[in-house]
């Protein structure tokens, strides 16, 4: 018969169990997806783009990946129950996870979109000051731009879109700590934004960036978003392999 382990005490099972969920979120479609889609398009930062849009070799693999693994889960969940609700109304108000595509070849897939409302709707799982901020109005611009481009792309198959929305769900809370937040579609900061990855990849393309060490010339915004960035490497130069990006202390 097996003693059990002190409470709170680091076992191989805990040791195993975390090296079962790294290798399943490795290989994971998200973690696996290359190309650059409206969740990304927004980043501040110019080099992030142009280190993605080149496919260039990551610097980083040990992010963290248990709160895109909520996300994810919590993503499919709600897919469900929007399923659930068109069939509780017995027609198609909601389209749900819907593939769409930019102009240039980008594309994405789409959380929510309401029929009714002509209301583009994204679900946002975050931590404690990501809710708050959101809950502030201090809305990230990544976010901004990714719902109107989300919006553009339902525009482009004629879709009629009036609002876009952000519905953020607290990663640990309750149901009452829903903090919602919607606007106008804006069609000419979805097209500033794609107009903006058109520069990054022309410059790219011109310097060869995946060929020279010219990575200089692209702008950074070195700020607290560099730690979730792949590229990041603390300490180091800029060039093919990552950017020293902000320093945390």
């Amino acid at each position: 018969m097996k003693l059990s382990s002190p409470s709170g005490s680091t076992s191989e099972l805990t040791t195993r169990v975390q090296a079962i969920i790294r290798n399943r979120a490795a290989g994971s479609a998200r973690t696996m997806q290359k190309a650059i889609g409206p969740s990304q398009i927004g980043v501040e930062c110019d080099r992030q783009i142009a280190y993605q849009v080149l496919d260039m070799p990551t610097a980083r693999n040990g992010i963290d990946p248990w709160a895109s693994i909520v996300g994810t889960a919590t993503h499919a969940w709600l897919a469900d129950a929007f399923a659930a609700e068109n069939e509780r109304l017995g027609q198609l108000r909601y389209l749900i996870e819907t593939p769409v595509k930019l102009t240039s070849g980008y594309g994405g897939t789409a959380d929510l979109f309401d029929l009714w409302e002509n209301e583009v709707i994204d679900h946002k799982i975050l931590g404690t000051d990501s809710m708050r901020k959101i809950k502030s109005g201090n809305i990230p611009q990544k976010y901004r731009i990714q719902l109107q481009l989300y919006g553009y792309a339902f525009k482009l198959v004629g879709m009629p879109v009036d609002r876009v929305s952000i519905v953020a769900y607290p990663r640990s809370g309750f149901l009452d700590g829903i903090v919602t937040w919607s606007v106008p579609y804006n069609e000419a900061l979805a097209v500033s934004a794609m107009d903006r990855l058109s520069r990054i990849v022309a410059a790219a393309v011109q310097l060869k960036l995946d060929e020279t060490n010219l990575w200089q010339a692209i702008p950074h915004t070195p700020g607290p978003d560099c730690s979730w960035c792949e590229w990041w490497r603390p300490g180091s130069a800029v060039d093919g392999a990552g950017c020293p990006g902000m320093e945390v202390k």
